[in-house]
């Protein structure tokens, strides 16, 4: 949750003036959705619809990898813990939605990955968006989808998933990135 209420202040900030398209570009674009475009011929239009409107950008402070290994949680003694966000080599001006697909597509993994964990990871992802705040859900979904997939297919797979992992999450990220299902699943099971 406390995740949620810090990027959520990240994308709301005044935008500053960097230029991270070429960062975005070679380091989630082309690894993540172009190459898996490519490994993937069935996907490519999906996948290419989401590059396209990802480099359309925006006007808001994009973390880039916003992920459970970018968050540093320290004890506040009693309190609410203090979460820093650290790791901003992909930091650029663009669409929020990315961000929080990015940490969604972490926590979907390793429900995969650890599924007798997976209870506390959907009560994680589910608290991170009630605090977060008002998403474009299909939106957000395609873009988990689309990272999903490439996370088996792509520049930049897990190294740790068996061979049955990887399928599963290719059949969750086809099945988001296709729009046959949204998040609400992998938020309440």
């Amino acid at each position: 949750s406390r995740a949620g209420v810090l990027l959520h202040r990240i994308h709301e900030v005044p935008p500053p003036p960097i230029d991270g398209a070429r960062a975005l570009e070679e380091l989630r674009l082309k690894p993540y959705f172009e190459t898996a475009a490519l490994r993937r011929p069935d996907l490519r239009e999906p996948r290419l619809g989401i590059v396209s409107r990802l480099r359309l950008g925006g006007h808001r402070l994009v973390h880039g990898d916003f992920s459970p290994k970018n968050l540093l949680v320290a004890d506040s003694r009693g309190r609410s813990p203090h979460v820093t966000v650290i790791d901003w080599e992909v930091a650029h001006l663009g669409d929020p939605a990315f961000d929080v697909a990015f940490l969604l597509s972490h926590l979907i993994a390793k429900c995969i990955v650890r599924p007798a964990d997976g209870v506390q990871y959907r009560a994680a992802m589910g608290a991170f968006l009630r605090t977060y705040g008002s998403i474009d859900e299909a939106w957000v979904s395609a873009i988990v989808g689309g990272l999903l997939v490439a996370r088996v297919d792509g520049l930049s797979p897990l190294e740790y998933l068996t061979p049955t992992q990887g399928e599963l999450l290719r059949e969750a990220g086809v099945a988001l990135l296709t729009g046959h299902t949204k998040l609400a699943p992998w938020l309440t099971r």
